[in-house]
């Protein structure tokens, strides 16, 4: 089993069938932030959540559910879509920078994916650094709709959303509610030569510059990255102790 859905596995195991009063202290924490009225005899059921949801696994105490979101490791992709249901998805808003941004997605001349010459990235960048400026000033327009998309929820209509994020294992993790994250990420002013959104990078999911087939599909595709995760959850949780 892949190691990140093991993870997702070892936290259901941890809770299911288990009461408050035996989880560990972080536990205890985490669950009393999402179930105010928790008591130390109730019994806490876990339970793995939708294939492709951004809910990993269900938390539910005396009939209430939370979603959770669990991150681990190094491994900081937290969304994936079809260029062209993202760019559906942006028109809902007006975006006017829809020529610009395929055209950063493809790297190769066109927006459309049928250009020879394939840039990577970097490349990409230093040579066009207003027209990426131009993108990141539109896309902030929407900047809580885009952190909801990437974080939250997704296109399907699935019963349960995100409500808290944790990243680490069971005896050794940080979290923070969703709506402490968005609070976050909407107020944080990042400076890139990237396309992106606070904390998060949209890139395409793999240029392939080497043409290998096996990979042409992803230039179909964005994604989404949060790198500095494991330092955003930090300073999270630390204004909340201030507080």
């Amino acid at each position: 089993m892949e190691k990140g859905f093991q993870n997702e596995f070892d936290f259901i195991n941890y809770l299911n069938e288990t009461t408050y009063e035996d989880t560990n202290i972080i536990m205890q924490e985490f669950l009393k932030t999402l179930f105010p009225n928790i008591s130390k005899k109730d019994t806490i059921t876990a339970y793995k959540y939708g294939k492709y949801a951004k809910v990993d696994i269900v938390i539910v105490v005396n009939g209430v559910k939370k979603g959770i979101s669990i991150k681990s490791g190094n491994k900081n992709s937290v969304h994936l879509e079809k260029i062209e249901q993202f760019i559906d998805f942006l028109c809902k808003f007006n975006f006017s920078k829809e020529d610009l941004l395929l055209r950063y997605l493809y790297a190769d001349g066109t927006n459309n994916n049928t250009g020879t010459i394939r840039q990577a990235t970097n490349e990409y960048n230093e040579t066009h650094c207003n027209e990426i400026k131009d993108i990141n000033f539109e896309l902030n327009k929407i900047k809580k709709e885009l952190i909801k998309r990437f974080l939250i929820k997704s296109d399907i209509n699935y019963e349960v959303i995100v409500d808290a994020f944790i990243l680490g294992t069971v005896n050794d993790f940080l979290w923070a509610t969703a709506d402490e994250v968005l609070d976050y990420l909407c107020k944080a002013q990042l400076e890139s030569s990237s396309v992106h959104i606070s904390s998060l990078f949209i890139q395409n999911w793999n240029k392939n510059l080497k043409y290998n087939l096996k990979y042409e599909h992803c230039r179909n595709y964005i994604q989404v990255k949060w790198y500095s995760l494991f330092d955003d959850i930090i300073q999270i949780m630390n204004s909340r102790k201030i507080m």
